[in-house]
């Protein structure tokens, strides 16, 4: 069985919607939708019905573990976090730097493990909900 951690999501941005991520394959610096079908013989092959140039994707990690609406967390999720003393909004990011997850408010970065257990609720993401955390940004 596939892990978690392992699957990725695909956000066109022309469209601004989500791809199907399992008919969807990286190959020669583009993104192919496949489909299947049968031959005369019945053995499935894979054939492309369109392609994507790689700026015009945005492939987005999943964490490897749910919110607490067992909803699978991805990279760029917007989630509701509860530090504690207030509720906020928080973007879902990795950093290179230090090669984990990071739960970022407007003002604080909290490291992943840091907040392992709690309650997180996806309530958007970056993509589609960027009003969620306009707050974030000085535009």
């Amino acid at each position: 069985m596939r892990q978690k951690r392992f699957l990725s999501r695909y956000f066109y941005k022309p469209s601004r919607k989500y791809l199907n991520q399992n008919d969807l394959v990286y190959c020669n610096g583009k993104y192919h939708l496949i489909s299947y079908s049968r031959d005369s013989n019945g053995i499935l092959f894979p054939y492309i019905l369109t392609s994507f140039n790689e700026s015009e994707i945005i492939e987005e990690q999943c964490v490897g573990i749910n919110d607490k609406n067992n909803t699978l967390i991805y990279e760029n999720d917007i989630v509701e976090l509860d530090d504690g003393v207030d509720f906020s909004n928080a973007i879902i990011e990795w950093d290179d730097k230090t090669g984990c997850w990071n739960i970022r408010t407007s003002d604080t970065i909290y490291t992943f493990d840091n907040l392992y257990g709690n309650d997180l609720s996806i309530i958007g993401n970056v993509n589609l909900n960027k009003d969620l955390i306009k707050d974030f940004y000085n535009e």
